[in-house]
């Protein structure tokens, strides 16, 4: 009886020291096999960006609506109306007002990648420069995500006109002259990759 017993006892230890069943598991959870959000918006440079829009336009925030437009009220689709003081590239007139339409999200699959451009918020009379591209139902959307939106900076030199992006998340210049920007569309139009009129 004691040898079957002996026999049992040194069966289960070592079941047991096979399975791993009497091991602590003292590691924690590896951050290799953690997915990470990675940016879903490729950078755009000053250049891409001018070749890229199918308008450049300046002018004020002159009011903006928003509508949740799926069943998960993270998801909502805003349309801001701009009133169009300068156009530098496309074809609308000084005068005229463009929709922007400004989807959100929480992000890829729930999660935001550190660097993930975020979109810009707008206020009324709000005085912006906008790297837009048309849509399929009629109006616009931003380059970029906020590559393509900037406000006009208070802090501007009195000779210059200057513009930031008001989030340093994601890519794109932070701020930027008018000026270079003139020149940045001339070079562009020079080589024949954009059209567009410039008013003052």
């Amino acid at each position: 009886m004691k040898r079957i017993l002996t026999v049992l006892i040194s069966a289960f230890l070592l079941l047991c020291g096979l399975s791993g069943c009497g091991a602590a598991n003292v590691s924690g959870p590896s951050s290799e096999n953690t997915p990470q959000a990675a940016p879903s918006v490729a950078e755009l440079s000053m250049e891409t960006l001018v070749d890229h829009a199918d308008l450049i336009v300046a002018g004020k925030v002159s009011g903006s609506s928003e509508t949740v437009t799926s069943a998960d009220p993270a998801y909502k689709t805003s349309i801001v109306s701009i009133d169009v003081s300068d156009v530098y590239k496309g074809g609308v007139l000084t005068g005229e007002t463009v929709a922007v339409e400004i989807n959100t999200s929480p992000g890829a699959n729930g999660a935001v990648a550190e660097n993930e451009p975020l979109p810009p918020t707008f206020s009324a009379n709000d005085q912006v420069l906008l790297f837009l591209v048309v849509n399929d139902h009629g109006s616009y959307y931003i380059a970029g995500i906020d590559q393509g939106a900037y406000f006009k900076s208070a802090a501007e030199p009195a000779d210059e006109i200057q513009y930031e992006r008001q989030t340093r998340l994601g890519f794109g210049p932070d701020t930027f002259m008018l000026a270079d920007l003139l020149e940045c569309i001339e070079d562009s139009a020079a080589a024949g990759t954009t059209t567009g009129t410039k008013t003052q």
